[in-house]
């Protein structure tokens, strides 16, 4: 492992020194990662899911509510024009009754 790192670490001067504006490639020594390291990755990643989950929920929640609203509103909406309807209805054929009358 050694023997890599220490080619992959003249490899990366030589790049850098081929172009100043390109930043130093970072090498991980597998070697010296430390359990906390570890736990602090998971953790964080875990914190990732768990946000991911909770913003998906949200925003199915926030879907279902729309949606409900929508439908309550169109229900809404064609019970007032079947109301209308009847109504305009039943006062034609009341003034139609009246003209036969």
């Amino acid at each position: 492992q050694r023997k890599h790192l220490k080619k992959a670490r003249s490899a990366n001067k030589k790049f850098n020194n081929e172009d100043s504006n390109i930043p130093s490639l970072s090498i991980i020594d597998t070697n010296t990662i430390d359990s906390a390291t570890i736990n602090t990755t998971i953790a964080t990643q875990t914190e990732n899911i768990v946000n991911t989950i909770a913003t998906q929920t949200e925003s199915t929640i926030n879907t279902v509510a729309t949606q409900t609203e929508n439908i309550v509103n169109t229900v809404a909406t064609q019970t007032e024009f079947f109301v209308n309807t009847v109504a305009t209805q039943t006062e034609v054929i009341t003034i139609q009754s009246n003209e036969i009358q």
